[in-house]
């Protein structure tokens, strides 16, 4: 299956590669669906189009952001900051379907980069920046090493998302029940939904101590802005931004309070054994990271 027909595919069909995953295929369908209203395009047209403007961005060695997290980790936030500060094309988590790896897999490398660049384009749901070839696109997904993206794309940076695994957990557990639903545990106690998030985070940190990533920034020193996380998000761009203006970014998006998906609802209390309970488990990860108190 060549580069267009798998293209015509996820436009048209994308259940075919997301059949297993009704919410990432819906989440697919629905940014297709804008895209083909908003920009006047038949669904051939959107094709040709992302096929077109990847081959552009590729030439153009337009750079892709891939900030690597659990989740509940502020990577909204961050994405905010430097689409604030840079032209950018905001993903969220973009995930590749096993069929779509299997089917890209046999191609060539410049086939495999033009795949994956139009991928993500089709993603696109702002519009303002997709004609734009020094725009970044920004990729949020929960993967520690980035699956066949780090492969895949011709030219990417990439960063590991920290922030404190207890409260990783605690948003995870207590501050998630549409997801809690999504993965059919709304059956589960406090206590064993909570064994199921530090095993998630664990796992994750286990494998992402061990991929190369750009740099490693903590949601606290972002939110504190620190001068280090400045430093950082300008190596993680490559430098094409100057330090004040991803300060005054950085210093808006906190600001204004609509960059995050910051919970709402009534904060629930943790008992405090269960507290207890997530550090003994996850005490090796506090400790590198320096989340000790």
């Amino acid at each position: 299956m060549k580069i267009k027909a798998i293209l015509t595919t996820l436009v048209e069909s994308p259940e075919y590669y997301w059949e297993d995953n009704p919410r990432q295929m819906e989440k697919l369908r629905k940014r297709v669906d804008k895209a083909i209203e908003k920009l006047g395009l038949t669904p051939g047209e959107l094709v040709d189009e992302v096929i077109f403007l990847s081959e552009l961005r590729l030439k153009a060695k337009a750079k892709t952001i891939f900030l690597s997290n659990i989740g509940s980790s502020g990577s909204h936030l961050f994405q905010a900051c430097i689409a604030r500060a840079w032209p950018s094309i905001p993903l969220g988590e973009i995930y590749l379907p096993k069929k779509l790896i299997q089917d890209v897999e046999p191609l060539s490398k410049d086939e495999k980069n033009l795949v994956c660049e139009a991928y993500l384009l089709l993603h696109d749901y702002t519009y303002s920046e997709r004609y734009n070839t020094t725009a970044f696109l920004i990729n949020t997904l929960h993967h520690p090493k980035l699956s066949n993206f780090r492969r895949w794309s011709a030219n990417y940076r990439s960063a590991l998302i920290l922030r404190n695994p207890v409260d990783i957990v605690v948003s995870r557990t207590f501050r998630k029940n549409d997801y809690k639903s999504y993965l059919g545990k709304d059956g589960c106690s406090d206590k064993e939904y909570l064994a199921v998030n530090v095993e998630k985070v664990d796992s994750f940190l286990r494998s992402a101590s061990d991929f190369n990533y750009n740099v490693t920034i903590k949601f606290e020193d972002l939110v504190k802005i620190k001068d280090g996380v400045i430093d950082s998000l300008q190596e993680l761009t490559g430098s094409p931004i100057p330090k004040e203006a991803l300060r005054q970014s950085v210093v808006s998006a906190i600001g204004d309070g609509n960059a995050t998906n910051k919970f709402s609802g009534e904060i629930k209390k943790v008992p405090d054994e269960l507290i207890f309970e997530i550090r003994s488990h996850l005490d090796w990860c506090c400790v590198k990271y320096g989340y000790v108190e």
